[in-house]
């Protein structure tokens, strides 16, 4: 290994765990830990709560609820870092989240445990969103690759180790323990972003006036110098410099901007959040009326999407556009064969639950060696590493068609689904650091919103079209390999649109 490299990779870790800002690359951690948990332990929970509810037949609305919650969330959190910065965002998301955790926990009914989820999903869209603008002020561009590679990386020990030990925790003492047990989580990721955020200076006084020095502070997003994040131009504005981010135009305040585009965005995150949970509910029915609900819902998205996307999405414009649409496509081909693989290893195989939850798991530990390894390879293409990550998408996909039947082989689940693993390993980190790198300081929290939208979105649709094929179907074996088949393509279509997420 060359000394230049060595030095760049102990760079990277200086600047991710150094004195600066150790506290906040650890908050950020515990953050992702806490919404890891919380996916992986309340899932495993649910069925023995919903019977100690008594509302057994009510067991889609909680994931529902989250699901609502969050996208609304997201759409907020977008407009307010925009409006206003990330930094009260970043104080309310964990609040919120920790507040429906004890809502839940305490929960005697039906009623007060959506109030829970509801308060989880809008705290874990909110912080979604705040903790990539917050990435995208604190570190330098050269160090963001990495920074995703550890975010990545934290969901491996909640997916290994969540579902079993809230399993143990459910049957030995009570499933109120495993929403209870993530508050201390909560409490410590709070704590260590606190610091990290008070630095944060407001969104007008983030460019300082012409002429003025640029203020210095530890961890903040402002330093001057050869590779810092923003120099000062003569026009007074922040300047695009590597690792800096996009130039803002003058008087193109991040509150105007973000006004401006504010109008009737309440409504449209509403809308947008009742059109997604009706495509969620749809894929839990099983018959004719899922289509009716599908159907609804696509009337109250396609409004709502026209203000809540960047335009251009559809039609995979050049930049962030494509990012948007990448984001989509590579969530619902992973998110949907995900949730269908167990599906397809317990009825076409015979596999018992356990077993067939193994396969999940080594796809998680491929998506964080992946993102690991592109962490320590800053200056690769990122365009070219997401038509890579979609190329192993569609092969994974294909693979799955090996499994989908009874004369398949069922053991190649495990290899597709690390090669699935590796695949999203490349894509996402590539479309985050890209996405922040083309977004403009007042459009951060814009973009990122929409970006997490379209996964929202893309996922619930073709877990809707994986329910309504079942419907229709009426047996895994004829519809789990038609919903692969629609899978590729979306695959395929990620590979030729890759090339347009790069601007230059």
């Amino acid at each position: 290994m060359s000394t230049r490299g060595v030095t760049a990779r102990v760079s990277v870790r200086g600047e991710l765990l150094g004195p600066k800002r150790r506290a906040t690359t650890v908050g950020v951690l515990l953050i992702i830990l806490m919404v890891a948990f919380e996916a992986m332990g309340v899932n495993t929970a649910m069925p023995r709560l919903v019977v100690d509810l008594g509302a057994l037949t009510l067991y889609a609305w909680p994931f529902v609820a989250f699901m609502a919650a969050a996208v609304f969330g997201t759409v907020m959190a977008g407009w307010w870092c925009d409006r206003s910065g990330p930094r009260v965002p970043l104080l309310v998301a964990p609040a919120l989240f920790g507040a429906g955790l004890v809502t839940a926990a305490l929960a005697h009914g039906m009623p007060q445990l959506l109030g829970g989820r509801v308060l989880q999903g809008l705290g874990a869209g909110t912080v979604t969103v705040s903790m990539y603008v917050l990435i995208a002020l604190i570190y330098p561009e050269r160090v963001r690759p990495a920074m995703f590679g550890l975010m990545s990386s934290a969901w491996v020990l909640p997916s290994l180790i969540g579902p079993p030990i809230s399993g143990i925790v459910t049957e030995r003492w009570s499933w109120r323990w495993v929403f209870l047990g993530l508050v201390p989580i909560v409490v410590m990721a709070f704590v260590l972003v606190v610091p990290a955020v008070r630095r944060l200076g407001e969104p007008e006084r983030g460019i300082p006036p012409a002429g003025g020095p640029a203020e210095i502070m530890p961890g903040g997003p402002a330093e001057v110098g050869p590779g810092g994040p923003a120099e000062i131009g003569p026009r007074g504005s922040a300047e695009i410099v590597p690792g800096g981010l996009a130039e803002a135009a003058p008087g193109d305040t991040p509150t105007r901007d973000a006004g401006a585009r504010g109008r009737g965005v309440v409504l449209a995150a509403l809308a947008a959040a009742v059109g997604v949970s009706a495509l969620s509910y749809a894929g839990e029915r099983k018959d004719v009326f899922a289509l009716v609900i599908a159907a609804g819902a696509i009337l109250l998205l396609v409004p709502a999407l026209r203000r809540l996307l960047p335009g251009g999405v559809f039609a995979a414009r050049q930049g962030v556009p494509t990012l948007v649409a990448a984001r989509g496509l590579c969530a619902a081909l992973f998110g949907a064969a995900n949730s269908f693989l167990p599906l397809m290893l317990t009825s076409s195989h015979r596999w018992s639950l356990a077993a067939a939850g193994i396969p999940l798991a080594v796809g998680s530990l491929g998506w964080s060696a992946a993102s690991f390894w592109q962490g320590r390879h800053p200056d690769l293409p990122r365009a070219r590493l997401l038509r890579v990550g979609f190329g192993l998408l569609t092969v994974s996909v294909l693979g799955l068609q090996l499994v989908a039947q009874p004369w398949g082989a069922a053991w190649l689940s495990f290899l597709a689904w690390a090669i699935a693993g590796a695949g999203m390993g490349l894509c996402f980190p590539s479309v985050n650091f890209l996405l922040l790198r083309q977004s403009e300081r007042p459009e951060v929290g814009f973009n990122t919103s929409a970006a997490q939208v379209s996964e929202q979105l893309g996922t619930a649709a073709m877990i809707g079209v994986g329910g309504a094929l079942l419907a229709l179907f009426g047996v895994p074996t004829l519809a789990m390999p038609v919903l692969l088949g629609l899978l590729t393509l979306l695959g395929v279509t990620g590979m030729l649109i890759a090339g347009r997420a790069a601007t230059s």
